[in-house]
């Protein structure tokens, strides 16, 4: 019985050890883990009774003990088991963001036991910092739930280096309130819940996605400026945040329309959107939100009048709406007593400043503070109204230049002594706007800028002077575009430099009548930002203009005063207006204008033009029909539509240009029939109605024959739904002689390929993938067709015979042949099988929710709903044309096979799949032309065959997929590649040289692997800041080489420990001034002592500690760094580690750790044996 006794209660003192070592903050109560507990100790301890039965006294009294002390003990015991541990919480957090790298640690990398220590993390109880922002949030309108589980409240690492993506774990901690990781790497994914989370700060960081955010009800605060979202419509899931009072996203990539729905976010006081991509009027929802004080919505693309209802937001202090495309009166703003700052510069407000104009605004109680009004660059006139005056006592800076002011109508503006900080009274009129004649950068003058002649002046305050000077026009060009932040600007505004000479600008040579005058300027893709200064018009010599791929805007109310422009390429850039173009006089004849962000049909404006030669507008959003109109542009011989959203059928008006050459429709949605009239184009050369299918259109009936149209050599009328045999007139009468390019893939037609075609030496035909049952024989002997093909493999260069197929449907080179298979009927197959229809978008959608088991997915919002559109189902980005860029839906629960036909999606850009049991595979993969990111960590992928034809890929994330053997070599495609990560599986092997040759990745990481062999020197990544390579099995010296072409001032993070790496760390590493390398737990021997000096490593490690900074001595060790770290960490003596930068004292560390728990058993051994002496011998 005292044997037992002894036993028993020696267990229980390991119990007691475990219980006592558990953070008493920590605890909480988890009644199942209780009950088991208790239940398998009872059981136990009965036993033991049973056992001693036959015992009287002190069997009684030694029972009644031991079970009271085991109650006591399971209760503490159970108590700590149910325990959120919110310090492997934050460890996780730590690892999966690079926590070796970040900036500061202190804390972290100790994992010292009190976590409220630790650098960034405040708890309950302790001083919080309170910014403006904090103050701001305060409300007693919402009870923030708050629970005894937790203590950390707010995270704050902002700028400090965070890299990779944040845990889901994360949002375990139970009383989290404040998130601040602003300006770090990190991908933040909302796949959790949290009701105590009220304010998440994001900016300048690497999300890419909102999804999962409505798990936080309670959110007061959203920031995610400077966050790259990547071409996305505002994102619904925010719509749901109803107590949000704080949301500021401008930066994002986010374009379309602002919703309707933003209605909901009634609480909100501070919107900002600016330097995005929104398009239509100003939301009319915003009306609602009566507790704005400050909205920002300024460079994007909102067009429309002022709307009234601004000027009844009675709480607002901010209202920046520069830069769009405003139009309509100006709004007098005459209900709001404490707005401070009005920013309606650089729109098209037309008219005079109201009567009323900020009536109601009172004085800053603040000593200092000024109100700021900006009116710049609108067409507002043409009197200064004396209404002004009215604002007397306030501080008031005003700017009103760029306008169509001609005169003050009272000279006492003039007089307000405390506008313009003061400088009215001592520059007068002059001070609010240079005179009529006169000009200044400003438009006023100030105490650097003078107001200067210009005769050509018309309106106060002028910014440019508008004359025949060349080089006067370009300089107000430079200066209004950010001249000096153009990518090249050689020669611009250097003295002794002729303007024919200065980049992008080429001058007419041996002209009589224009010599040494500006003939071109060409500045694409140079960097330019800003609005493009009318005074451009005035070079009457110019004669070309190519501003494309530029974030300018482009104006045309004074194109009717150039006299010679006669092309303009404006491609690429942020012009929506083209109001003016229509004045244009008749030497203007080439209008390129492709990649905009329009908004509705074919601006109006630009078909009034009816003198253009050229036009272009391709991938610009446009939807609704091709209008009547399109008849009046009698001269037009090239029309370029394609990759927009026009719909409906092809108007019979076209046929009402006559000089017509070419007209590309291609990757739109029409429907209907080719109208016959198309025939009638006499001089038409290329047509092109191209997969009208994938948004969702198709032409139907029978093919049109153009056999009237002589000139007809381009032909392009595939993937759509035309039906019946191909007609034997087709082309008829072209001349036989051209060399012919005919695509009617991808249809229903059926039949004969019929052998009329044969009167053409030269011709490419296209006709896979229809139910074609043969090809007239005349055509296998055109040995010039197909490129030459048919002269080498006959017929099957045409087509694959019936019962085989191939990707092509054809013969295209020697090494491809048409595999056999029985079921294919037709000729010219690309699959075995049935033949896979081509799906529409929201087809393949429709396909990925069936075959991921979408029902159970944590959020499916919208999805199958069929009152919504596909764009606004959870998860899905879509582009101005309605077409899917981005599929994020990592951590949701996922299950089933990726159908392949999501690699069709023709815009898709980003795959987020990362954290779900989904079976991923690469077939297809070539089809994704425009993916650059995909991120499919801990997916189910069992083979990468087929990755290597993905060749935009910028970023791929394979990190545990359990990979196994060596690095895969189809890797090696990806040319482009970025940011790669496969840390986390088994590879082993080598490096491979090939891994040499992706040379553009920032990116690197491998860690956690078997790989082996020597290091790789990496001398030619350029640009990398992140390599990781640690925990494998690399051996060997470092190469001298090593990271030879990084950046020299560039901060670079490289991990290698954990390797067998030996030798000296050589001094050629010095070449990186800010090089941050983890080298512990190696057989490195020797530091080069040129190292020991670069004060920039490790994060100014090494300034503080010399080479300990870099790596601890043979004989010493720093716990978990491996080398002296600021003033926590420093190397202590060990005899037992033989190499430097140890990380721990093995032996050391033993002893020290099991000393406790032996000694706990031998007190309580002891203290029975005081009492039993007996029973202990």
């Amino acid at each position: 019985f005292f044997n037992t006794c002894l036993l028993y209660c020696i267990e229980l003192s390991d119990l007691f050890h475990s219980a006592s070592s558990a953070d008493q903050n920590q605890r909480l109560s988890n009644s199942s883990t209780h009950s088991e507990i208790i239940e398998w100790h009872s059981l136990l301890f009965y036993l033991y009774f049973i056992r001693s039965c036959s015992f009287i006294f002190i069997q009684n009294i030694m029972k009644t003990l031991i079970t009271i002390t085991g109650l006591l003990v399971l209760l503490g015991k159970t108590k700590a088991k149910g325990d959120i541990n919110e310090k492997k919480i934050l460890q996780e957090f730590y690892q999966e963001t690079g926590g070796a790298s970040w900036n500061i640690n202190t804390g972290w990398e100790e994992e010292s036991e009190d976590i409220c220590q630790w650098h960034g993390v405040v708890c309950e109880g302790q001083p919080v910092d309170e910014d403006e922002t904090s103050r701001k949030l305060e409300d007693n309108s919402i009870t923030i739930p708050h629970s005894n589980k937790g203590r950390v409240i707010e995270l704050k690492l902002d700028s400090n280096n965070l890299i990779g993506r944040v845990p889901p774990s994360l949002w375990s901690l139970p009383n989290l309130r404040n998130l601040h990781l602003s300006y770090n790497k990190v991908d933040v994914s909302f796949a959790g819940d949290s009701d105590s989370l009220i304010e998440v700060k994001l900016r300048s960081t690497s999300t890419t996605s909102v999804v999962g955010i409505t798990r936080f009800p309670n959110l007061l605060s959203l920031q995610m400026s400077g966050t790259p979202l990547g071409n996305v419509q505002f994102p619904k899931e925010i719509l749901k945040l109803t107590e949000l009072r704080q949301l500021h996203m401008n930066s994002c990539e986010m374009e379309g329309r602002i919703p309707d729905e933003i209605v909901k976010l009634t609480k909100l006081r501070e919107f900002n959107i600016m330097d995005n991509e929104f398009i239509g009027s100003i939301p009319g929802g915003l009306e609602s939100l009566k507790s704005l004080k400050i909205l920002s919505l300024s460079r994007n693309h909102f067009g429309g009048i002022l709307p009234e209802w601004l000027g009844e937001l009675e709480d607002l202090e901010e209202l920046y709406l520069e830069e769009n495309q405003l139009t309509g009166e100006l709004i007098a703003f005459d209900s709001q007593s404490s707005l401070r700052r009005l920013y309606l510069n650089d729109n098209e407000l037309t008219e005079n400043i109201p009567a009323d104009f900020l009536i109601s605004v009172t004085p800053p109680k603040k000593k200092g503070q000024v109100i700021r009004v900006n009116l710049d660059n609108n067409n507002l006139g043409d009197i200064v109204p004396a209404s002004l005056n009215k604002l007397v006592d306030l501080p008031l800076k005003l700017s009103l230049s760029g306008n169509k002011f001609t005169s003050f109508a009272s000279t006492t503006t003039c007089g307000n002594t405390k506008w313009q900080d003061n400088l009215v009274e001592t520059y007068g009129c002059d001070a609010i706007l240079c005179p009529v004649g006169r000009y200044s950068p400003l438009g006023r003058r100030t105490k650097s800028n003078n107001c200067q002649g210009c005769e050509s002046g018309f309106f106060l305050g002028q910014k440019t002077c508008v004359d025949q000077d060349d080089k006067r026009a370009l300089r107000s060009l430079y200066l209004e575009t950010g001249g000096d932040h153009w990518h090249k600007n050689n020669g611009w505004l250097e003295d002794g430099v002729d303007v024919c000479d200065w980049f992008g600008i080429t001058c007419y040579e041996n002209d009589i009548q224009y010599s040494g005058r500006v003939k071109i300027i060409d500045l694409a893709n140079n960097g330019l930002i800003g609005r493009v200064p009318e005074s451009i018009y005035a070079m009457n010599a110019l004669t070309k203009i190519n501003l494309s791929w530029n974030r300018i805007v482009f104006q045309f109310s004074s194109l009717s005063k150039s006299t010679s422009l006669h092309i303009l390429n404006i491609g690429h850039t942020d012009t929506t207006s083209f109001e003016g173009i229509e004045e244009g006089n008749s030497f203007f004849k080439y209008f390129m204008a492709d990649h905009l962000g329009l908004d509705g049909t074919i601006p109006k404006e630009i078909l009034g033009n009816t003198h253009l030669r050229v036009l272009s507008l391709a991938n610009c959003g446009i939807t609704g029909t091709i209008g009547t109109e399109i008849g009046a542009l009698k001269d037009l011989e090239e029309l370029y539509l394609w990759g927009n959203n026009l719909r409906g059928s092809i108007p019979d008006e076209v046929a009402e240009l006559k000089n017509l050459e070419i007209l590309t429709l291609a990757k739109n949605q029409f429907t209907g029939t080719l109208p016959e009239r198309l025939e009638e184009l006499m001089k038409l050369k290329a047509f092109a109605v191209t997969d009208q299918i994938t948004k969702g259109g198709g032409l139907t009936g029978d093919l049109l024959p153009f056999q009237y149209n002589p000139h007809l050599k381009d032909v392009f009328l595939g993937k759509n739904k035309f039906e019946g045999t191909i007609p034997l007139t087709m082309l008829n009468s072209v001349d036989i002689a051209e060399s012919i390019v005919l695509d009617l893939s991808f249809n229903l037609l059926t039949g004969t390929l019929p052998g009329t075609f044969q009167k053409f030496d030269q011709m490419d035909i296209f006709v896979q993938d229809n139910m074609i049952s043969r090809v007239d024989q005349a055509l296998c002997k055109k040995r010039d067709w197909m490129y030459g093909g048919v002269g080498e493999w006959g017929c099957e260069a045409i087509l694959c015979p019936a019962q085989t197929y191939n990707d092509l449907g054809r013969v295209a080179f020697d090494t491809m042949t048409c595999h056999d298979c029985e079921e294919n009927q037709h000729i010219g197959q690309t699959q075995c099988g049935k033949k896979t229809p081509v799906l529409t978008e929201k087809q393949i959608l429709e396909s990925l929710y069936d075959n991921c088991n979408g029902k159970y997915w944590l959020h499916q919002e919208n999805w199958m709903n069929t009152g919504r559109h596909y764009c606004e189902w959870s998860g899905i980005s879509c582009d101005d044309a309605k077409s899917i860029v981005a599929i994020v839906l990592g951590s949701n629960g996922l299950s089933g096979s990726l159908p392949t036909e999501v690699y069709s999606l023709p815009n898709l850009k980003r795959l987020f799949l990362f954290d779900n049991e989904v079976a991923i595979s690469f077939d297809g993969i070539e089809n994704a032309k425009n993916l650059e990111s995909m991120v499919l960590d801990s997916t189910i992928v069992s083979s990468i065959v087929g990755i290597g034809n993905a060749r935009s890929l910028t970023e791929l994330n394979l990190r545990s997929i359990k990979l196994t053997g060596t690095l895969p070599s189809e890797l090696s495609n990806l040319n482009n590649l970025e940011k790669l990560t496969l840390s986390n599986n088994n590879l082993n092997g080598p490096l491979p040289a090939w891994l040499s040759k992706l040379n553009k990745l920032t990116t690197l990481m491998l860690e956690n692997n078997q790989i082996s062999g020597k290091l790789m020197a990496f001398q030619y990544y350029e640009h990398i800041t992140l390599l990781s390579l640690s925990n494998n099995k690399l051996s060997g010296p470092i190469p001298t080489q090593f990271l030879k072409k990084a950046y020299k001032d560039d901060k670079v993070f490289v991990d290698l420990s954990g390797n067998m790496l030996t030798g000296t760390l050589p001094r050629e590493l010095s070449h990186m001034n800010r090089l941050s390398i983890i080298l512990k737990d190696n057989k490195i021997s020797e530091i080069d002592a040129e190292l020991c000096k670069m004060n920039g490593w490790n994060d100014y490690d090494v300034q503080q500690h010399g080479c300990d900074g870099i790596l601890c001595p043979k004989g010493t060790f720093a716990d978990r760094k491996g080398r002296a770290s600021g003033s926590a960490t420093e190397c202590v003596d060990c005899s037992k580690t033989n190499y430097m930068g140890s990380s721990k004292c093995a032996s050391y560390s033993r002893v020290r750790s099991g000393a406790k728990q032996i000694s706990m058993k031998y007190v309580m051994i002891f203290t029975l044996s005081f009492f039993f002496p007996i029973a202990v011998l």
